[in-house]
């Protein structure tokens, strides 16, 4: 059985115990991830995804925000047998947008705690860089994008960062994670659109991840906007529903290398 946790950019839908939760910022109760969510549980075979609510700004930022996920993946990790009956043998974590960077934040923790790691990532165009002053180009797309507008980036910004410096703080800036801790995570996908302007967060992360030698891939959809998984709806972009679709081959391909990893050292041991 395969526990798929989703750490979502603004609402999602919970496939079992019917959690919704809420963008670091944004209220918005549309279900814009429902639509994705389904089909991935429906093209990927036995697999149960877990959807974790948290708080969210202007009343509550960081670090309260990351404490929410940690302590929902954590509970899952150890209270998921005793309490829903269900004994994961692999588990990806993923996020979009924001989920991104609490992704990441949950992997380095449960690295720093020596807490079970997951074992695949899967990033959707992830905040993975909160910091003004480490600029990539393609931050300039926010001058005029109509998704992520430059006043829209500070209030969101400005909302969640209550604590800490996105300059020198990982939890919140990921692209800071240090070579040594990053070397251990594990297997990585990430998803770009090309009219982002978090773009090139995610190529300076598969940069890094590639000079150590980790299982990683990007893809990038160009032409597209921030939230290219959430486009796909009705009335949506239609044309988004492949990367929805690719991002499942994505997660089936995780899940059969991790199993194959687990008969092979099975069979070693025997």
């Amino acid at each position: 059985l395969v526990i798929f946790f989703f750490f979502k950019q603004k609402t999602a839908y919970e496939i079992l115990s019917g959690l919704v939760g809420s963008e670091m910022c944004i209220r918005d109760r549309s279900g814009t991830h429902q639509h994705f969510l389904r089909k991935w549980a429906k093209k990927i075979p036995d697999c149960v995804i877990m959807s974790i609510d948290y708080r969210h700004a202007p009343e509550f930022g960081h670090p309260a925000v990351l404490d929410d996920v940690w302590q929902g993946y954590y509970w899952i990790i150890t209270q998921c047998k005793a309490q829903l009956g269900i004994q994961p043998k692999t588990i990806l974590i993923a996020g979009d947008s924001a989920g991104g960077n609490l992704v990441m934040g949950v992997v380095l923790r449960a690295l720093h705690t020596n807490v079970r790691m997951p074992n695949g990532i899967l990033l959707g165009y992830a905040a993975l860089n909160l910091s003004l002053k480490y600029f990539v180009p393609s931050i300039l797309l926010a001058l005029d994008d109509y998704l992520l507008g430059f006043n829209c980036l500070m209030i969101c910004l400005n909302s969640y960062v209550k604590e800490g410096d996105p300059s020198t703080d990982p939890y919140l800036s990921p692209v800071l994670i240090n070579d040594e801790d990053l070397a251990q995570f594990p297997p990585i996908r990430l998803v770009v659109s090309g009219r982002d302007p978090l773009r090139d967060q995610s190529y300076k992360m598969f940069d890094r991840l590639m000079k150590l030698g980790k299982d990683v891939y990007l893809k990038e959809y160009k032409k597209f906007p921030h939230g290219i998984w959430s486009h796909d709806m009705p009335y949506g972009i239609q044309e988004c529903k492949y990367s929805v679709t690719d991002a499942a081959a994505w997660m089936k391909e995780l899940i059969s290398k991790h199993e194959n990893n687990l008969n092979s050292v099975s069979y070693t041991h025997l």
